[in-house]
């Protein structure tokens, strides 16, 4: 096997092998779209080929895997290094030992300019060989992306009022959400999860919910508001990026109410709501070390991508 800088060369049997990864996922992802990848998929391989911002590995004269960045990885004031779903790929012989190869190589291009990177690798959910070498690698499952078609029903057992707010509702209720938002920041500060959220400030919590491409729901017992939930057209999800989906913020409710089912009806209104819209997909990113989190969202969503990290330094 050889491994050399990826070029512009290399798209299309770059292009092969990501659509075939793909079209893999989609065997076990039924919310996924098996049409509709191919334009978008040669579009983001385009421009790291063209960059030089990864490597490809020959076997016999032909690409039998490659593995690039969305980022520059050759400027060293760039410490985060981010791998994309579709930034990595082998062909479905000797896989493991193919991106170990690549990874290698990569790593040590990476590692070359700069004294210290941050590693973030998106992988298929059940690209399970993939998983575990970078397991191995010493990487760790920060977070998964999950879907759901907005057809599939939820069925929720529990009668709770829910209601979509306008932006003046939003700034005559400020203070009702941000009690909540402000939990829920607390919650994810606890353990297991132990996460900071230096960022979750009010300031950026309101902005987002109050602009143009965000919507915001709310679970009410009589006037009092006792649970959230936002829902987004977010143009970073893979495949996912028209108007037709929406990304499902975090859900938060009142502990006094928990255990009544009303994250379930808040989300099922959610769901109906922005299906009358014409919106298909539904899609959420969540914290693997959140057990709350996964318990939820694993039953109405199924998970595409893993997100592994690590952290090198020389």
């Amino acid at each position: 096997m050889n491994i050399v800088k990826i070029t512009e060369d290399h798209l299309d049997s770059c292009m092969r092998i990501a659509k075939k990864q793909y079209l893999k996922e989609c065997e076990s992802v039924h919310a996924l779209y098996e049409e509709q990848h191919e334009q978008e998929l040669y579009q983001k391989l385009k421009q790291p080929c063209k960059k030089g911002s990864g490597v490809v590995c020959f076997d016999e004269n032909q690409v039998c895997g490659y593995l690039l960045s969305d980022c520059d990885i050759e400027s060293d004031e760039n410490y985060y290094i981010s791998i994309p779903v579709w930034g990595y790929g082998a062909e479905y012989k000797n896989r493991n030992k193919v991106i170990s190869f690549l990874f290698q190589a990569f790593a040590k291009k990476v590692m070359a300019l700069r004294p210290a990177a941050y590693f973030n690798v998106k992988i298929y959910a059940h690209d399970l060989e993939i998983i575990s070498y970078f397991t191995f690698c010493q990487f760790g499952i920060i977070c998964t992306d999950a879907v759901r078609n907005t057809s599939k029903i939820i069925f929720p057992k529990k009668e709770v009022q829910c209601k979509e707010l306008s932006n003046t509702e939003i700034l005559d209720r400020k203070s009702d959400i941000l009690k909540l938002y402000r939990l829920l920041v607390e919650h994810l500060q606890q353990s297991p999860v132990f996460y900071l959220g230096k960022e979750f400030t009010d300031e950026m919590y309101m902005n987002y919910i109050l602009s143009d491409t965000t919507r915001m729901f709310v679970a009410c017992n009589k006037d009092e508001i006792i649970g959230i939930i936002d829902a987004a057209v977010d143009k970073e999800c893979f495949l996912l990026n028209h108007n037709r989906i929406y990304n499902v913020g975090d859900i938060y409710v009142e502990e006094r109410f928990r255990g009544k089912l009303i994250s379930q009806a808040l989300l099922d209104f959610v769901n109906n709501t922005l299906k009358e819209d014409k919106a298909e997909k539904l899609w959420v990113e969540h914290g693997t070390a959140n057990p709350n989190a996964t318990g939820f969202w694993d039953k109405y969503f199924e998970n595409y991508t893993y997100t592994m990290v690590r952290e090198i330094k020389k």
